[in-house]
């Protein structure tokens, strides 16, 4: 108590940048201090500031910072373009995360700029030499693959890593016991609380310890546990992770090495198949997809019309609004759409692009194949062709976390969300060289090893 003093107007900092927290993060630090000493003192050291925004928190930037606590933003980025709404970009934290998090990983697909991830970055930086971080966030970092990369430098940088897996998940649980009522904030994606611990004088690897709370208990249940159970007495299990910085669930003492691996993005020579793509992301499902031909032709008319009808504004005018700001959202804007508007690229309907495409598993709709209007196509044009002309046999598969390994052929081209907001990983049994020339895609080096 007697350094309370020093702590409350010195050594403690809080940033917010939403209006209502920032007030009430106010009152509860000013409350809890008049409770312990008896006495009001005014919080200087809140600021109204984006934490992640360099140059604004020098205040902070000038201690060394012992403990960092948060419950940062778990949003990847805005639900639809439409919003007008994106995140910021960090570029100084960004570099951070390609350098280290995204270089570190072997994923086939890294998405890596979540917003916590933002500031688990920002906060590793931060951290004095013997310091703690604790956040509570989503959970994937424990076992995505994408977050591999992200988990080695946790095992590099830290000496003990703590985790209470909170679970949660409803898109990877429906359907399950209590799988709605699961989730301690009411949101779908599952959560977890990390603690990092970074000792200077331990040079060791990482001690990494994991906790998980049953599947079945209840957002009640979970709450109350949190309650009414103190640190020590929690039972973690100190788990090692194998060589591709995997947590949990590791896979069986297999010499996977040996096996020859199904597609690589970077030893395309030594896999089965030598070109892979992901499905078509059209970022506009209910604008370019429909079960009706006609009904198609007249959406993707009016799209291309509207689209047209803003780009000639657009030119008549001074150019100095912001494009998010002038544009009428009529249609359905991407970023890369509002970029061809300020190119000046002009859209126009093709009823030959119009062609059958695989929208989920035994469900064919017609699909407005157009690199105007898809949003990312991947390698489809070297697989199917420019205009979907070439014939195909593709093996579709799940590649992520969220449901049970599945698998779908089909001679049609397959939408990324095939089966589930998991990505569909696409295996063709030939490509397609510019001159139309159909070329077997499996590998010699494959097919000696098979003979």
């Amino acid at each position: 108590k007697h350094q309370l003093e020093q702590k409350f107007k010195n050594e403690i900092f809080a940033n917010e940048v939403s209006i209502l927290a920032y007030y009430i993060a106010n009152l509860n630090i000013e409350y809890t201090y008049k409770q312990k000493m008896n006495k009001y003192a005014e919080f200087s050291n809140l600021a109204f500031v984006d934490t992640l925004e360099e140059g604004k928190t020098e205040k902070i930037n000038e201690q060394k910072i012992s403990v960092i606590i948060g419950n940062p933003p778990y949003n990847a980025n805005q639900q639809n373009e439409n919003e007008n709404n994106k995140n910021r970009v960090y570029p100084e934290i960004a570099k951070q995360i390609k350098n280290m998090f995204v270089k570190n990983s072997n994923a086939q697909k890294t998405k890596m700029y979540d917003m916590y991830v933002y500031f688990w970055r920002w906060a590793m930086d931060k951290i004095n030499k013997n310091g703690i971080i604790a956040f509570i966030t989503n959970r994937s970092f424990i076992d995505a693959k994408s977050f591999d990369g992200f988990r080695k430098c946790i095992q590099e940088e830290f000496s003990h890593c703590y985790i209470i897996d909170l679970g949660g998940n409803i898109r990877n649980n429906y359907g399950r016991k209590g799988s709605k009522t699961a989730n301690i904030f009411n949101i779908q994606v599952g959560v977890a609380i990390m603690f990092l611990v970074r000792r200077e004088k331990l040079k060791e690897n990482c001690f990494i310890n994991y906790f998980a709370l049953s599947s079945e208990m209840t957002k009640e249940e979970k709450l109350d546990w949190l309650r009414g159970t103190k640190f020590e007495e929690v039972e973690f299990v100190n788990i090692c992770p194998d060589e591709k910085n995997f947590w949990v669930n590791l896979p069986d003492e297999n010499n996977w090495k040996s096996l020859i691996s199904v597609c690589s993005k970077n030893n395309t020579e030594n896999s089965i198949f030598q070109l892979t793509s992901l499905g078509v992301i059209t970022a506009r499902d209910s604008w370019v997809l429909d079960f009706d031909k006609k009904k198609l032709e007249k959406k993707v008319q009016f799209f291309c019309d509207s689209y047209e009808k803003e780009r000639n504004r657009w030119n008549d005018s001074d150019k100095t609004e912001r494009i998010g700001n002038f544009i009428e959202y009529k249609i359905k804007w991407t970023r890369d759409l509002k970029n061809k508007l300020l190119r000046n690229k002009s859209l126009h309907f093709d009823s030959a692009n119009i062609i059958e495409s695989l929208y989920r598993p035994f469900v064919k709709k017609y699909l407005y194949f157009s690199k105007e209007l898809n949003e990312v196509q991947y390698q489809m044009p070297k697989i199917f062709g420019k205009n979907a002309q070439f014939d195909n046999l593709v093996i579709n598969f799940i590649e992520g976390q969220r449901l049970d390994f599945s698998v779908f052929v089909t001679t049609f081209i397959p939408n990324l969300a095939l089966f589930s907001l998991d990505p569909t990983r696409c295996l063709p049994l030939f490509r397609y060289d510019s001159e139309g020339n159909k070329i077997e895609n499996i590998s010699d080096f494959a097919v000696s090893q098979f003979q």
